[in-house]
């Protein structure tokens, strides 16, 4: 009982089981989120889509520039920079005067993070004068934008020497990087690099970066349509490290505690009403099954308001199983109550009789010693048949259909050796046969029988044949002076007999009703005077 209480007492409640449930669940795509780098992923994106925004700025304002310097110096721009190789698209964009968007696409869960920047080569031509004049011009707009982007800037003429940036690396060449080469190729390159962090242990709210890769975005310098031909101009690089995700999740503390709480409290509210839906009926049936418990008839009944489909079918499962148990009770305590009175008579019988044996015996005449001997054995018969009785009640009511079958035309052979004051209808009941096992069979019918010869006056009949519905039908016919109305709904109730005096039980016919319905059979009566007939169905095999 302690072990019992004490894991009744540790066991957690249904409210809490179902918060922790939905937490569970509220927590899988905040998982799935870091799991799968979905938030760096977009941090990564947000970051390659400004650059590409500042990138297509610097381009367009460094082409403004180039042509302000070659007008000014008088140079013709025809021919002006390097052809681009393959098919970029932009000039078919631009003849049909559409739009040529660069969606950013960089993903950490798809595209390789590249080795740190390769640093700057010596040229083997000197900058172009002509970009070098025009990124001149741009050195303090790049200066002012990157104190406000962050973003590191370099433009770069048409092979790939840098003249402009933000940096150290003017005059150098990078036309060896791959994004480089891909812009000066006419194709916007967006790629992920690797950095060395200088402070991994920067706070949240600090301007320094923690992430340990940088988006590096190369966008072309494009000819101006009107100048005639598609040429490369040069290249815009630029590269930005993105927040970390702890650093933006900072930043925006005070919304997600918001959200956070929001959720919380619907998470609660979804728990309570959960809770409430389930577990009111659920202590409801709890509550039912404690005063059965208690002794108390009829307190269980179905729930009116369950609350869930499954709760109410338990609920009537409950209301049932304990109807049955207490038709069960009942039917117990009957039984035990005609029992004791079945045993009673001839106990007190045997006993009165051993009680004068043992105090007159002496006295006694071996004629009235005799009838006292017979009277014991009698009682002994009597009490021996009930005892047999009972057990072959038991059985039945216990009975389960098995897979036996029994032929009828080889049962009624064995019954007509039994009984042979019977007329047996057996036409056609070679072709007959039964779901249920030979010597059960046999009981059936056998005290059909018994019960006939008792009330018989001279004629007893037995017809075998099968009905439309495909079952095996049985009638046993006597002319007997039939059952009364009142008793005829009664028969087949134990321990129901009107020949009790001369040793019946009420046990016969409710073994038959007990091992036909354990077998899927009907079972019937029917009575007029000098005519009562019984009826029995039973499933062909």
């Amino acid at each position: 009982m302690v072990t019992e209480l004490g894991q009744r007492v540790r066991a957690p409640r249904l409210r809490t089981v179902l918060l922790v449930v939905h937490l569970l669940i509220l927590c899988l795509p905040l998982v799935g989120i870091f799991y799968f780098r979905l938030y760096e992923s977009q941090l990564v994106r947000q970051t390659e889509s400004e650059l590409i925004v500042q990138g297509a700025a610097l381009a367009a304002a460094q082409r403004a520039a180039l042509l302000f310097a070659a007008e000014s110096r008088q140079i013709e721009m025809n021919g002006y920079g390097r052809a681009p190789s393959g098919s970029t698209g932009s000039a078919a964009a631009k003849e049909s005067d559409d739009f040529d968007p660069a969606i950013p696409g960089l993903d950490l869960a798809r595209h390789p993070v590249l080795p740190q920047d390769l640093p700057g080569r010596q040229p083997a031509l000197p900058p172009d004068p002509l970009a070098a004049a025009a990124g001149t011009s741009l050195a303090g707009q790049l200066e002012e934008l990157q104190h406000v982007s962050l973003a590191g800037i370099r433009i770069l003429d048409s092979n790939g020497v840098v003249v402009a940036t933000t940096g150290a690396e003017a005059g150098l060449s990078l036309a060896h990087r791959p994004e480089v080469a891909a812009a000066l190729a006419g194709r916007k390159t967006s790629v992920l690099r690797h950095r060395s962090v200088s402070n991994p242990n920067a706070a949240l709210n600090d301007i320094q970066r923690t992430t340990p890769w940088r988006v590096v975005v190369a966008f072309p310098i494009e000819s101006d349509p009107v100048e005639g031909g598609e040429r490369i101009w040069g290249a815009v690089l630029l590269a930005r490290t993105p927040m970390s995700a702890a650093q933006a999740l900072w930043r925006d503390r005070g919304h997600l505690l918001a959200a956070g709480l929001l959720i919380l409290a619907v998470v609660s509210l979804v728990t309570l009403w959960s809770a409430a839906k389930v577990g009111r009926p659920v202590r409801a049936l709890i509550d039912q099954a404690e005063r059965v418990a208690r002794g108390e008839r009829d307190a269980v009944t179905p729930l009116e308001n369950p609350g869930t489909r499954e709760i109410a079918r338990i609920s009537e499962a409950v209301a049932e199983m304990a109807g049955a148990l207490g038709e069960r009770a009942d039917y117990i305590s009957t039984f035990a109550a005609n029992v004791s009175h079945e045993f009673k008579t001839p106990l007190t019988s045997i006993r009165g009789a051993v009680e004068l044996l043992e105090e007159h015996q002496d006295e006694m005449s071996a004629e009235e010693r005799e009838r006292f001997l017979s009277m014991l054995a009698r009682d002994a018969r009597r009490l021996e048949r009930l005892v047999e009785r009972l057990l072959e009640l038991a059985r039945a009511d216990v009975h389960r259909l098995g897979d036996e079958t029994a032929g009828v035309a080889r049962i009624l052979e064995r019954l007509g050796k039994r009984f042979e004051s019977v007329h047996f209808d057996d036409r056609g009941a070679d072709q007959l046969s039964v779901r249920m096992a030979s010597e059960t069979l046999e009981s059936v019918l056998g005290n059909l029988l018994d019960n006939a010869v008792r009330h018989a006056e001279s004629r007893i009949e037995l017809r075998a044949g099968s009905n439309t519905d495909g079952t095996v039908c049985f009638e046993v016919e006597d002319d007997g002076p039939g059952i009364s109305d009142a008793n005829l709904p009664r028969v087949f109730d134990r321990f129901f007999t009107t020949r009790r005096d001369d040793g019946g039980s009420g046990l016969g016919l409710a073994i038959v009703k007990a091992l036909v319905v354990a077998h899927g059979g009907e079972v019937g009566v029917s009575s007029e005077r000098r005519r009562t007939v019984f009826q029995i169905s039973l499933p062909s095999s």
